[in-house]
């Protein structure tokens, strides 16, 4: 998700399209009856987002003998975001309507024990907050910036040490521990613990090396290996999702699973494979909000967009509202939260927020 900005591939840019989309689907639920096959489609998209990072990272890289220098400036921009979008949704009252607010008379009686409440939670789990850069449902999909600062900072450290060859007998043992305390965390060989594996450096660093591994290489995926990646770890993950319910009745849409390492790569080689792919469309031009509407997505959808769309239901026969209701629920949350995205983008201080 996180590019140089003087390099663009537009197949890249054209895809985090997709993989934006299949994240919003992820925290919107659009169709209720078939959210757990959604999700399982759409657990590419992270990965994805974490591979794309590490490929520009690395790439630029190879452009500075700075390293450690070249870090501090990404860790830096990404702090930045980090910290202003979590203190965004610390104070924003997701209970609340604008309309309620000041249809009431308390207006800071309700921020206080809004950010009373979330501070409270915080408090009481500061590891989860410290991984997640969040409270549940209420701004931790920022666990991504989190995770991905992290990861590059060991990747960033490898290479001062001019040891970044090792980088996967540091990423896939990660990796390992994240599947052992997650997906098969109640299985005979699971690792129970008091946080989310998927968070920090244990999901992430296996992607961004990934990256790394395809920036600094010479391999070229073709189209046909990119296909068999994608099609091949699909099934992959969903024979082992299965596998996982059926033996041990755990839920079937686990984000990252083995299948998933090969179902997200494989998006990063058709983007390879296909780098015009999306040219003469808008998409390689949209895809450089992606970041943006990755952070404010959650906030446009608890605060407004929920509210909103509900409101119209009673003007759609039911059977016509299950049609209407998950189209704009997913696509009106892309485009709203594009929206605001490219109107943070036009002013110079809230633009790094967002690009």
């Amino acid at each position: 998700m996180v590019t140089n900005q003087n390099i663009r591939i537009t197949s890249i840019d054209s895809l985090r399209i997709l993989a934006i989309l299949a994240v919003i689907c992820i925290h919107s639920h659009p169709f209720s009856q078939l959210t757990w096959l959604i999700n399982h489609c759409a657990h590419f998209a992270v990965p994805y987002f974490f591979i794309v990072s590490g490929y520009f990272f690395s790439k630029k890289v190879q452009s500075t003998s700075l390293v450690g220098e070249l870090f501090i400036r990404y860790a830096k921009r990404l702090t930045l975001i980090l910290i202003v979008w979590i203190l965004i949704y610390l104070f924003v009252p997701f209970a609340f309507s604008l309309s309620s607010l000041f249809e009431q008379h308390n207006i800071l009686q309700v921020l206080y024990w809004n950010v009373y409440d979330k501070m409270t939670w915080i408090f009481d789990n500061p590891v989860t907050f410290l991984f997640r850069a969040g409270i549940p449902g209420k701004g931790d999909h920022l666990w991504f910036i989190v995770s991905l600062i992290i990861a590059l900072g060991i990747l960033s450290l490898l290479i001062v040490l001019k040891r970044q060859n090792k980088i996967f007998f540091v990423a896939i043992p990660l990796y390992i521990f994240a599947l052992l305390a997650g997906a098969y965390a109640t299985t005979p060989i699971g690792i129970e613990v008091d946080f989310q594996s998927n968070n920090g450096p244990f999901v992430s660093t296996l992607f961004v090396a990934i990256g790394w591994w395809l920036a600094q290489s010479d391999y070229k995926p073709t189209l046909v290996v990119a296909w068999m990646a994608i099609i091949g770890g699909f099934i992959v993950k969903t024979l082992e999702a299965s596998i996982l319910q059926y033996f041990f009745d755990i839920p079937f849409s686990q984000p990252y699973l083995i299948g998933t390492v090969i179902f997200g790569t494989g998006f990063m080689f058709l983007a390879l494979a296909k780098p015009n792919l999306g040219q003469n469309t808008p998409f390689p031009y949209l895809g450089q909000f992606t970041l943006g509407v990755y952070v404010s997505h959650v906030l446009i959808l608890h605060f407004f967009l929920y509210k909103f769309i509900y409101k119209l239901k009673i003007y759609f026969p039911d059977i016509l509202w299950q049609l209407i209701y998950p189209v704009s629920l997913s696509v009106g949350l892309y485009l709203l939260s594009l929206m605001l995205t490219m109107l943070l983008a036009k002013f110079s201080y809230t633009k790094r927020l967002v690009i």
